[in-house]
C-alpha cells in the first residue's frame, strides 16, 4: 500500500538552546493498519521505488516492489528465508538482502520475495554484504566485569571459518553501580561512551568517544584504511532537571527501588555526553546525536566525509530516526494508541 500524506513542519519554534527547529516535509508511507502490533526497526529504500521494512513481526519483512505491490517475506524459525530476529537490511541492486541478529548469516532474496541464496559467518553481528563478495560487520566481544566492550569491526568470505578484525574502536572507562535489588552492575545513564556505526553499504565504519575534553571521531573504509581520524570541540549542551528527572522516574520503576534511593546513585553531571549515538546516511555523512532521548527537541550534528561540521539540526522527538538520508530521513511517528506510521521526511 502506498500512503501519502504530506505534513509541512514550518520554522515557528525554537530550541531550548536557541537553535531554530528545523523546517521538515514528511511524507506517511506506510500506515498503522500495516504496522502490526510492533514498532518499525529497519527500512531500506532500493531503486525503482522498491521498499523494505521491519515493523516487528517476529522473523518478517515487508517488500514494496518497484510495481508498488507489498508482500510479506519469512518467518519465523532457522531455516533458509527464516529469521531468529531481523537485523540490517539492505539492497544490492534490485536483490534485497537482510542480515540475522541472531544467526551469523545473510539472506538475499529478488524484490518479489524469491528466495535467491544464503551466505553464512561468524559471529553473529549485522553483517553487510559488500559488492565484491565479502561480508563485513560491526560487533563487540565483552571482556567480563564493569566494563564497556569495544567495538569491533569484521570482514569474512561467506562459507569461512577465518575472519579479519579490521579495527577496534576503544571504549573508555564507565563507572558503574549496584541497582538494586539483585545489585546487578548497571553502567552510569549519563557516562560519554563510544558509539559507533556502519554506513548502510558497508562501505565506511565510524566512531565517536571521549578524548579529553573533546570528541575524537574515527573512520575506516571496508578494508581497514583509516579515512579520518578528527578530534573536535562540540558545543556543551547542559543537562537539565527534566532530563535528569526523567531518568530517576525509569530507574525508580523497579521493585526495591525508590526515587531519593536512585538520586543518591546516580551521578549528575553539568552536561549531557557530547554524543548520544552516531549514525552514517548513504552520502556517508555523519549523524551525531546530542540530545538525550527524552528531550522535547531531539538535536542532531552532522560531519562532512572529512569531519568537518556540515550542519545543526533540530527536530521534534515525536519522530524516531530510523534510517538518516542525505537530505532527511526515515522515521517513526506513534499515535495515541501507540501505532507507528512510517514517515518519510525531507529538509525544507
Amino acid at each position: 500500500m502506498r500512503l501519502r500524506v504530506l505534513v509541512a513542519i514550518a520554522l515557528a519554534a525554537r530550541a531550548g538552546s536557541g537553535q531554530a527547529v528545523t523546517p521538515l516535509s514528511c511524507e506517511a508511507v506506510v500506515p498503522p493498519s500495516d504496522s502490526g502490533a510492533g514498532r518499525f526497526g529497519r527500512v531500506a529504500e532500493g531503486p525503482a521505488g522498491r521498499l523494505a521494512w521491519t515493523d516487528g513481526r517476529p522473523g518478517q519483512i515487508l517488500v514494496r516492489d518497484r510495481e508498488g505491490k507489498v508482500r510479506t517475506i519469512g518467518r519465523q524459525g532457522g531455516g533458509p528465508g527464516e529469521f531468529e530476529r531481523v537485523g540490517g537490511l539492505g539492497w544490492l541492486g534490485d536483490t534485497l538482502w537482510a542480515s540475522d541478529a541472531l544467526v551469523p548469516r545473510v539472506t538475499f532474496f529478488s524484490d518479489t520475495g524469491r528466495l535467491l541464496r544464503v551466505a553464512t559467518a561468524t559471529p553473529s553481528v549485522d553483517w553487510i554484504p559488500r559488492p565484491d563478495g565479502r561480508l563485513v560487520g560491526l560487533g563487540y566481544i565483552s571482556l567480563g566485569g564493569p566494563t564497556w566492550p569495544p567495538y569491533l569491526v569484521f570482514a569474512q568470505l561467506p562459507g569461512e571459518l577465518r575472519r579479519d578484525t579490521l579495527k577496534v574502536f576503544p571504549s573508555p572507562p564507565v563507572e558503574h553501580y549496584k541497582l538494586p535489588p539483585q545489585n546487578a552492575l548497571n553502567a552510569q545513564p549519563f557516562s560519554f561512551r563510544t558509539s559507533a556505526s556502519p554506513s548502510p553499504s558497508g562501505s565506511r565504519f565510524c566512531s565517536a568517544r571521549p578524548d579529553g575534553e573533546a570528541t575524537r571521531v574515527e573512520c575506516i573504509d571496508d578494508r581497514g584504511r583509516s579515512i579520518l581520524n578528527v578530534s573536535m570541540r562540540l558545543d556543551a549542551r547542559p543537562l537539565t532537571d527534566a532530563v535528569y528527572d526523567s531518568m530517576i522516574a525509569l530507574f525508580a520503576r523497579g521493585r526495591g527501588r525508590t526515587e531519593q534511593g536512585m538520586r543518591d546513585l546516580i551521578k549528575r553531571p553539568r552536561n549531557l555526553p557530547a554524543v548520544m549515538s552516531l549514525m552514517i546516511d548513504p552520502s556517508e555523512t555523519i549523524w551525531l546525536q546530542r540530545s538525550h532521548s527524552s528531550e522535547p527537541i531531539a538535536h542532531w550534528t552532522r560531519l562532512r566525509r572529512d569531519g568537518s561540521v556540515r550542519d545543526n539540526l533540530a527536530f521534534p522527538r515525536r519522530y524516531r530516526i530510523l534510517s538518516p538520508q542525505e537530505n532527511g530521513f526515515w522515521a517513526a511517528q506513534a499515535d495515541n494508541d501507540g501505532l507507528e506510521t512510517l514517515y518519510r521526511c525531507r529538509l525544507r
